[in-house]
Order: structure tokens, then sequence, then C-alpha cells
């Protein structure tokens, strides 16, 4: 059984997205493909239970079998986090995202594991991206997304000090059109110099990240004002305008 470690450098890098693809990949190729997201730090109920809603959603695309709250084993809420830190010997929560990991693991092919929003993320617990993924001896593949030059750049350079020979490799996310020239000619051969695969460099689409209309008024629970409205219509740019009390008045 193989696994991968999807981790990122900053937050809405794509980890959900990119593990679907990925896993789609595999159960294209007949593949038996299982999905872990070790700790969820923005806890989602289901019912009487706690879990991550993007391994909820990762369920239902990948048509898994396991309830989506095992999925998750680590589900950080106030309560829980006072209850950790309150005690001189808490749980070792490594060992128990480890037996989860074993557990869910069984009968696969290839397990997907999408890991924490940046690289410092569960050290806490214990259950940082490092500590986990040399653990289970998985290889770390970086995702980040596209800020400006140095940033992209010393970002890389220090997820691969961090990581060192675990990191297998990075895919740049939401690279602006007037950007692609220099991550392509001459950020990836810089970064491949230093031995840091670069996999790809995904260019930045506006219409991925817009709402529709009716999205809005469903999450709103607006009411539309003009005729014949069209639903569909997608939202690139949103501006929100909010004062205090005082101010309003």
């Amino acid at each position: 059984m193989k696994s991968i470690y999807v981790t990122s450098i900053v937050e809405h890098s794509g980890k959900t997205a990119t593990c679907l693809v990925i896993a789609k990949q595999f159960q294209a190729q007949m593949k038996k493909v299982g999905y872990m997201k070790p700790m969820c730090l923005n806890p989602w109920r289901m019912g009487k239970y706690y879990g991550d809603e993007d391994a909820a959603f990762v369920k239902e695309a990948l048509k898994l079998t396991e309830d989506p709250w095992t999925l998750s084993p680590i589900v950080v809420t106030s309560a829980f986090l006072t209850e950790y830190l309150s005690k001189e010997n808490p749980q070792n929560l490594l060992e128990l995202s480890i037996a989860s990991y074993n557990s869910l693991s069984e009968n696969k092919d290839v397990l997907i594991i999408e890991g924490s929003n940046t690289l410092r993320e569960g050290f806490t617990f214990g259950v940082n991206c490092l500590a986990f993924a040399q653990q289970l001896n998985c290889r770390i593949l970086v995702l980040t997304k596209y800020h400006d030059e140095i940033h992209l750049l010393d970002d890389i350079v220090s997820a691969h000090a961090h990581l060192g020979d675990s990191l297998y490799g990075v895919i740049v996310n939401r690279v602006p059109q007037d950007a692609c020239e220099f991550v392509k000619k001459i950020a990836t051969p810089y970064l491949e110099r230093r031995n840091i695969p670069v996999f790809g460099a995904i260019p930045e689409s506006p219409s991925l990240a817009a709402l529709t209309v009716g999205e809005l008024v469903n999450a709103l629970k607006a009411q539309i004002l003009t005729k014949n409205p069209d639903l569909d219509t997608r939202v690139e740019t949103l501006t929100i305008g909010a004062m205090t009390v005082d101010a309003a008045l």
C-alpha cells in the first residue's frame, strides 16, 4: 500500500481539489483508493458527530464507504483544546492518527492524506506534517499559491529546508497570467537546481473561484429585487461594506 501526504504552505492553496484529482486518477486505473485528513481545525457538525467538511465532501466524491467523521480522527473544538492543554499527560494524538491511518488503509492500494493548511499547524498536538509523514514513510507533496515572485521562492525553499528528503515535489497554484513566464522560465529551473522538483504551475482562472448569483442568494437568504434575474451569472468580484454601529448611526 502506497500513500502520499498533500499539504500546503499557505491557506487556500487547493489541497482538497488536488487530493481529489490524484485519487480520481488512481480510481481510473482501477486502484482501491482511501483518504484521510489527520486533523481538523474547523469542526463541522454531522448529526451527533463532529468532523471535517472537506473530508465529508471527498467521501461523497470518491464514493468511499467509511463514515465521514472517521476520515478525520482529530477534531479540534474549543472544548477539546482546553481539555488537551489542561492535562499533564494528554493522549498521544500522533499514535491515534497512525492507528486511524492503519484502519483506513486496510484493503487499499493507495491512501491519500490531506494535511494541514500550513507547515506550522499541528505542532501543539504532535501531529505536524513532518512527524506524521516520517512515521509512515509518506512522500510529501507541497502546494502553494502564487503571491509574488520573492515570497513564492522563499516559501518553497523554506519548506524544503523544513521537510528535507521527505519533500516529494511542489505544485504552484493560481499563477496569474503575467507571472506564468517567471514561474516557468526562472523560478522552476532555479528550484530544480536546488533539488526541489516542481511538478507543475496551474494558471489562475477567476471563474473557478466565482460564485453564481443563485449561490449568493441561497447563502444570504436574500431577496432579489430585479425582474428576471439570471441566477447562473457568475460573480467574480465581491466588495463587502461594513461599519461599526456608531459609524452607521
